[in-house]
């Protein structure tokens, strides 16, 4: 129901992907022979359309069926191509001396340098960046290949291509006189969240994910982060993937300590583990599918804190690859999509932001582009996840109840009023927002967009989005003055990156008393989110969200070239949904209500 239509017919010849070379990584010569690589081929799928149609029915709150999550090998039987057609793949790969197994509609691989580079005739290098990390990808002149009698199953590859997307969370640099930090009893209050709500079901699980070769956390900032925010002392509790010490050189480092803090402080008791992918999206849902179909521990709740514009998928800002088709980053997109919606009929919750540029997107920082004033963000414009968007506070009282360490000498945020975070507020970022290019709207959100696009709030020239497509963010949460600890030192933080974490872990808590009542995981939330506003809207009583009605998202984000950021085109908060700040800030009451009386 919401395929884009590149998937709706037979791809002409393969996606393959190609490297850009990005400022801060070097080539330094052909990677040694005789070392190993990994690299996952995705196989064409069949049944998309009955795939949608299963997908609808689990999710639509309304339906008998909501809830009524499929196993990984149920969704394989619908989507994966035969056993027959596998195995032409997998025998490819063995015969050429690689280590190969199939997940159903894609394989994944191993294998010498020697080998891969004569089996998808190209050849790997070594990079190295500035601050000495080595990784092996293909040139750019010589993308892998696949052969002639395999044209017609194999779709895409990815493992090989792509450099890790540059993340430095913004960071304020604060002294004795900053003020108005944001902790998590001020989320707590701002969402009626009960101080004292713990998570206690043993099935209750969190993760957030981090993209590249290795990252990390310092467990010592995290126990005097918790210690100073009155959070019940926790840990991370799985790893997968490669996690090295908390490293300030690495701009992952400093993403992943907001991380895991907020998700952890607003989803308290709540198992949390932590992801390390060194790849993009279709690697992270292969991982998860993967792990499924290998009985291992796959949590119920992803947060992702990363995005970058939809159209430049495979670009990914010089950190990422180049596709060599035309409208290569669309059918990389429709791939994703499919894969994610694969996640959440499992009953997995995929949580994702709007980015921190505007409406404009980091692509478009500048606002030099005059072709492509306004960007989506991927994948926080996918129908398949929870796209949050950012607020801040204005008219701020200083927090006086439930007080914790670190507020007894500083001044935290109690209340105010919430306006779009932007940088013509202050802040240091501009919440994002807008329409996807690829995906078309949603069924569960017509309603809500429809009345959207029948206002007159403040919005970009018609000829520069696309009133058809899926609307983001969904939802916001506040996402200015964070106050976090890294390096032993404690800072403040400016972000989506923030609104992510702090969000999916009230579903963490929402996910819990579910599971206490014998229900089932929320999985896909987006439905029951549309559902919710549909049936309660703002009520003061029961109403399941807060409305933001001041600002917009025509800012950028701070730079050296712009140190107040830019001013683009953008689109105006207003009365209900809108593409700054989605349907509002959580009333996590009602939310709580509903999620427990509403729905089965």
């Amino acid at each position: 129901m919401y395929r884009s239509a590149v998937l709706l017919v037979a791809f002409a010849c393969l996606l393959a992907v190609a490297v850009a070379t990005p400022a801060e990584w070097d080539v330094v010569g052909p990677a040694e022979p005789s070392a190993q690589v990994n690299f996952t081929i995705s196989l064409r799928q069949r049944n998309l359309a009955q795939l949608d149609l299963e997908y609808e029915k689990r999710t639509d709150p309304n339906s008998p069926l909501y809830g009524q999550w499929l196993t990984i090998d149920q969704i394989m039987d619908i989507v994966a191509p035969s056993p027959a057609n596998q195995q032409r793949v997998v025998e490819w790969l063995r015969n050429g001396n690689c280590v190969a197994q199939s997940f159903g509609d894609f394989v994944s691989a191993s294998g010498k340098v020697s080998d891969v580079e004569a089996l998808l005739k190209t050849k790997l290098y070594n990079w190295v960046n500035v601050k000495g990390r080595t990784i092996v990808r293909h040139s750019a002149e010589q993308t892998p290949k696949a052969p002639a009698h395999l044209a017609d199953i194999i779709e895409l590859f990815s493992g090989l291509d792509s450099f890790p997307v540059k993340k430095t969370p913004m960071i304020r640099d604060i002294d004795p006189t900053t003020r108005d930090f944001v902790v998590p009893q001020t989320l707590r209050q701002a969402y009626q969240v009960p101080e004292s709500l713990r998570a206690t079901n043993k099935n209750s699980s969190q993760a957030i994910v981090e993209f590249g070769p290795s990252s990390g956390i310092s467990f010592e900032d995290l126990r005097t982060f918790e210690e100073g925010t009155n959070t019940p002392l926790q840990n991370i509790s799985h790893i997968v993937g490669d996690f090295q010490p908390f490293s300030p050189a690495n701009g992952l480092d400093g993403e992943a300590t907001l991380d895991a803090q907020y998700i952890i402080a607003m989803g308290m008791g709540v198992d949390t583990s932590y992801w390390n992918v060194n790849g993009w999206i279709i690697d992270l849902t292969n991982l998860i599918q993967q792990r499924l179909s290998q009985g291992q521990h796959v949590p119920w709740i992803f947060s992702m804190s990363y995005g970058w514009a939809e159209s430049q998928q495979c670009v990914i800002a010089g950190q990422g690859s180049v596709c060599t088709l035309t409208n290569a980053s669309q059918e990389y997109v429709a791939r994703t999509n499919v894969e994610l919606q694969k996640v959440g009929l499992t009953g997995i919750t995929m949580v994702g932001l709007s980015q921190d540029a505007g409406a404009a997107s980091k692509w478009n920082m500048m606002c030099n582009h005059p072709n492509s004033p306004v960007n989506p963000s991927y994948p926080g414009s996918s129908p398949y996840l929870v796209c949050l968007g950012a607020t801040m506070l204005v008219g701020v009282s200083p927090l006086s109840q439930d007080v914790p360490p670190f507020c007894k000498t500083r001044t935290c945020a109690g209340a105010g009023e919430e306006v779009v975070c932007s940088t013509q507020t202050g802040a240091l970022i501009t919440s994002g927002g807008g329409f996807s290019n690829d995906a078309p709207r949603p069924s569960y959100q017509d309603a809500a967009v429809k009345a959207w696009l029948a206002s007159d709030s403040l919005r970009p020239p018609r000829s520069d989005w696309n009133a058809a497509g899926r609307g983001y963010p969904d939802i916001s949460t506040l996402g200015h003055q964070y106050a976090i600890v890294m390096s032993g030192n404690w800072g403040a933080v400016d972000g989506t990156s923030a609104s992510a974490p702090a969000f999916a872990g009230l579903v963490g808590l929402m996910n819990d008393a579910r599971f206490n009542a014998g229900k089932g995981p929320l999985g896909p939330l987006n439905p029951a989110l549309y559902d919710m506003y549909a049936k309660y809207g703002y009520n003061s009583n029961n109403g399941c969200f807060h409305d933001i009605t001041v600002g917009n998202n025509t800012g950028t984000e701070v730079s050296a070239f712009h140190p107040h950021g830019a001013t683009c085109l953008g689109y105006g908060a207003t009365k209900g949904w809108d593409p700054a700040t989605g349907l509002g800030v959580p009333n996590f009451a009602g939310m709580m209500h509903y999620v427990m009386n509403d729905i089965q």
